[in-house]
Formats: C-alpha cells, structure tokens, sequence
C-alpha cells in the first residue's frame, strides 16, 4: 500500500513525480464532478457565443481557468520537486516563460478546437460535430512533430555527419527521416509522429554527445521496428477509437451536447472523467506493446542485444531512475514497464502485434475534448517540452 507523503519529501524522485501526478489528476477528476454537479459550464456562458468568432474567447476564457487549476501541479512537477531531489531544471524565470508559452499555445489551439466542434454542431448537429472532432484528431496527430517544436519551443538541430550514419547503415537504416532538436529537459525522449507511411523520428539533439553511435543506433532500431511490424499503426488506432468512444459517450451525458459553449464544455467534463479511466485501462495494452516492440527489435537484430539493454538503464537513468517497481504501482501508474522487467522479458516475450504507445497517444488527442490531464500526469506535470510527446519507451 502507497502512503500519500509530500512530493518534495518523497523517498525518491520518481516517487515525488508520481505524488504531484496523483494529487494532480485526482484535484482535476474532482473539480470535474463538482463542476458537474453545480453545472458550471450553463452558470459562466448561458446563451452566449453562437458563432465561430465569437465561441473562440469563451473557450479561451474556459480553458485558460483549467490551467489555473493545473498550475499548482506544474510548479511542483516542473521546479520544486526536481530541485528537492537535485535533478536538473530551469530557473523561475525560464520555467515560467516555457510555462506561458506552452500554455497559451494550447489555449489557443484547444479554442479553435472547441468552436470548429460547436459550428460542426450546430450546422450538422451530432454527426457534424464528431466528423469535425474526428477530422481534428487526424490532423493533430498528421502534426504533432510540428506542434511538439512549437509548444515546447524546440528548434531542429542539423546533425554533424557522424559515425551514427554507418552504425545505422550497418542496421540497413540509412534511409530513415531523422529530426534532431535543441530540448533542454532530461525527460524529452522525442518519438515517431506523422501519419502511417509519412512517419518521421524525432530525436532529442542531446543524445548525440550521450550516446555511442551503436547505441543511438539501436534506440532508432527499436522504434523503427515498431514501425515496420505494425505496432505503431495499431497504437494510433487504439488511440483514436479510444479517443472518438469516449467523446461520444461524454457528448450525450447529462447536461452535455456539441451546440454551444456550454454544452461542449459540459462534454469536456465528461470527457475529463472517461479519459481518468482511460488512465487505468490503457496502460496494460501499452506495456504489452512495449515488451513486444523489444522482441522485434532482438528478433531482427539480436547483434545490438548487449548495447540496447545498457542504453535502456541509461535511458532511465535520465528519466525517473526507477530500474524496479512494485508490480501494483506500475499496473496503475505506469504505461511503460520498469527496466528490469523489459530486459528480463527479452526472450520470453512473443514479438506479437500490440498497440504501441496508445496510452500516451490518447492522452495527446484530448487536447481536442479540453482535456488537460495529459498536463498533470506525473511524467509530464510542469515539463513543456514534454506536453506534446510524453515519454516514450526508448
């Protein structure tokens, strides 16, 4: 049993992250029912809005409240909790900035969202609001590479002419579209985005200096795997389905509806509390997909066995730098399996087809039902880089 214990007095910093998560999505689930249960949404807007132009500053209004709620959370995910635990971090002032920056992005982004779903609404009632929410999710993920740059404030990072390029041509990799880009935070891990057929690697420039060639290699290795045997592809389906369910359901629960300001922001409560238990059902079809995306990569290059699983405890030593886990907490807490299970699993894992990464990607595509937990769960709290692309497995 976990007891609650301050996140900056936790034992570890994997522990101090996983308290401000906690704590972060629980205040978010319960301000949501309260909401709910006041109907909030029908107090603040009435009648008002009615057209594109003029739903846009409600949304903002409405979402720029929910980050208020979620900034406790982000101060301590982003600053207190990594200096009590002396992990690197940015000073107030560049916290604060990438803060802002990142924030009113989304803001932004999830008020186009939200009328482009309301004028969907109203001109074609249910189905136009879910073609348009569903045409949205499409969109988003076809640019999510562009939008991590633009949110996390990232630049690309043109990549000396290295040896990585034979340690990959070795690995018949060569041909791989590779994006290097300037993040600052230890967490960014960057992932595979775009569309099926269209998908580009995104790499954090760091990683360059602090990793051998072989090692980077077999990092691209692995997530190239989960391309070409299709674990990806089914990942961005699960995901999507998730997401498109679960908008639906919340959209014809009590008091919600797609028409208005407040009928969407009503659906957005709903939808805030379904992607809660998305939180608790999607990690286990994620981790499976995790073990089954090693077995491909050993099974099609069992050369860089060895090297991939020292880069793997490098990985997560820049991470939380939590190598085990209580099988209780990561069953809950955890879309990714500890260190020590994966490299135990290399073997004795079938190299089946499993939606990879379809947690983290769902949580992503809630940006379109202004949701916000995917900027309170605990790998993420305060870490703007990381809003876009929450950490991937290696």
């Amino acid at each position: 049993m976990t007891t609650f214990t301050s996140p900056m007095a936790a034992s570890t910093y994997a522990r101090g992250r996983l308290t401000v998560g906690i704590t972060g999505v629980g205040t978010v689930v319960i301000l949501s029912i309260l909401a709910l249960i006041i109907d909030v949404p029908a107090r603040l807007f009435g009648d008002q809005g009615g057209t594109f132009l003029k739903d846009i500053p409600l949304f903002a209004l409405w979402l720029g409240g929910v980050s208020l709620v979620s900034l406790p959370f982000e101060w301590l995910g982003g600053l207190a909790v990594p200096a009590a635990h002396r992990r690197a971090h940015p000073n107030a002032d560049q916290w604060v900035s990438s803060w802002l920056r990142g924030t009113l992005l989304l803001l932004s982004i999830g008020s186009l969202c939200g009328a482009a779903i309301a004028l969907g609404g109203r001109s074609g009632g249910f189905v136009g609001a879910i073609g348009v929410a569903g045409l949205t999710a499409l969109a988003l993920l076809a640019i999510q590479g562009p939008l991590a740059l633009l949110i996390g404030g990232l630049q690309t990072v043109r990549p000396p002419q290295n040896a990585l390029t034979d340690a990959l041509s070795q690995l018949g990799l060569e041909r791989l579209p590779l994006q290097f880009v300037d993040a600052k935070d230890e967490g960014f891990t960057g992932s595979i985005v775009g569309l099926p057929t269209a998908e580009t690697h995104l790499l954090p420039a760091s990683w360059l200096a602090d990793f051998t060639p072989q090692a980077l290699a077999s990092i691209i290795a692995r997530r190239a795997a989960a391309v070409d045997f299709g674990l990806r592809a089914r990942g961005l389906m699960l995901a999507f389905g998730w997401f498109a369910t679960t908008f639906v359901i919340a959209s014809q629960m009590p008091g919600a509806g797609v028409d208005s300001v407040a009928a969407l922001c009503s659906t957005s409560l709903w939808f805030t509390l379904l992607t809660f238990i998305g939180l608790l059902v999607l990690p286990t079809p994620s981790r499976r997909a995790t073990l089954a995306a090693d077995a491909h990569l050993i099974q099609k290059h069992p050369e860089v066995a060895g090297t991939w699983a020292e880069t793997l405890r490098a990985l997560d030593r820049r991470q939380d730098d939590e190598p085990r886990r209580t099988e209780g907490v990561e069953r809950i807490f955890h879309p990714i399996p500890n260190v020590r299970a994966r490299i135990d699993a290399v073997g004795r894992t079938a190299a089946t087809a499993a939606p990879w990464h379809a947690a983290r990607t769902a949580l992503f595509l809630g940006i379109i039902g202004l949701c916000p937990l995917h900027r309170v769960v605990h790998c993420n709290a305060g870490r703007p880089e990381l809003w876009i692309l929450l950490p991937a497995d290696g």
